[in-house]
């Protein structure tokens, strides 16, 4: 007991210091070239030690303006959170477009004009098994340990006159099916699960080439960890369970984006892809296109973007023989909330 006293007396908490505790806004939204509503968050920067990470900024007036001097209200849903309510209003390509914002203390804030530029298209979406070692366990008593699953890869092509630039984001849903017995009836459950996937920035840019089009681009690393999965088992205590994965849907949407969105990406990217240790480079305040027009040295985060939208679909699964199928699916599936039906299959199921 002694010893672990002596121990424990020696660590001392590292207090940084941390001098400035500047408030600052931080704008996000988006308007595209899907149906709306058009969505733009507005809260505060948390400052060091304030435990509410999220402040939101309520009571603004806020609008969309494109260049043909139409306006396009948008209302508070909640707190700090505002939405398009024009049901006609969806994005076109080629038009510009740009974000105004007067706080409920009067201050007023404008985005630079962003125009929606076109994009290339999707050709295919496919996959290639992959295996990463990890370790697993506290430290002193670690193992190795191996995590299965499927690089998702992209083809686009295009003209030198689409975009160039480009950001993605990405859905995996795993359809499964659980078999299981309730006295002597026997059960087969179709389930379907979002699986976690990265967090990460994917962008892509295409400019430096010949043409806008890509093959091979990397989108990212999903798993085909099943555990977790029997969620009947507390609804029916006592019975047997077996999870039979039945394959994975992969939903890509690209958005066409600005070179400035680009370049606004890239450094976001750049500065959160450190390692948060103790002595990384501290994180700048990435300034973005939207200003405040009543102090211009005022510092403001964040940004208000416009694109256009490409979406495309891809399903794989195993089958005999431990083959590998892979199709692109010819329109996008309408997958809601993690569910599961008893006696049939969802709309959106897919056979391999």
């Amino acid at each position: 007991m002694a010893s672990l006293l002596i121990i424990s007396a020696c660590i001392d908490v590292y207090d940084p210091n941390i001098k400035t505790n500047k408030d600052y806004l931080v704008f996000e939204g988006m308007i595209n070239t899907e149906p709306g509503p058009y969505v733009l968050t507005i809260s505060h920067t948390s400052t060091y030690g304030n435990n509410q990470v999220y402040l939101p900024e309520s009571g603004a007036i806020c609008e969309i303006r494109d260049k043909d001097g139409q306006s396009y209200a948008m209302l508070e849903t909640k707190p700090g959170t505002y939405a398009t309510q024009d049901a006609g209003l969806t994005g076109q390509t080629g038009k510009t477009y740009t974000l105004h914002v007067m706080t409920k203390e009067g201050k007023e804030y404008q985005s630079d004009e962003e125009t929606i530029m076109p994009a290339a298209a999707i050709d295919t979406l496919y996959t290639a098994e992959k295996s990463i070692e990890y370790l697993s366990g506290s430290q002193g008593s670690q193992q190795t340990m191996t995590d299965y699953g499927y690089d998702l890869y992209l083809n686009l092509s295009g003209h030198s006159s689409d975009g160039g630039y480009y950001m993605y984001n990405v859905s995996v849903i795993l359809q499964y099916m659980v078999s299981y017995t309730v006295g002597i009836q026997y059960y087969d459950t179709y389930c379907w699960k979002r699986l976690s996937t990265s967090h990460d920035i994917t962008i892509l840019q295409t400019r430096s080439l010949k043409q806008d089009a890509f093959r091979g681009f990397r989108l990212l690393y999903f798993s085909k960890d099943t555990s977790g999965m029997q969620f009947l088992v507390n609804r029916y205590p006592g019975s047997t369970f077996v999870v039979h994965p039945n394959g994975y849907i992969a939903i890509v949407r690209q958005y066409s984006i600005s070179e400035d969105y680009y370049s606004f990406l890239e450094r976001l990217q750049n500065e959160t892809s450190n390692q948060n240790r103790l002595f990384d480079p501290a994180v700048d305040q990435i300034t973005g296109n939207i200003h405040c027009i009543s102090d211009p040295g005022e510092t403001v985060l964040g940004y208000f973007s416009a694109s256009s939208v490409t979406s495309r679909a891809v399903f794989l699964a195993k089958k005999q023989y431990n083959t590998l199928v892979q199709r692109m699916l010819p329109q996008l599936p309408i997958i809601p909330p993690d569910d599961y039906t008893d006696f049939s299959p969802p709309d959106f199921w897919i056979n391999p």
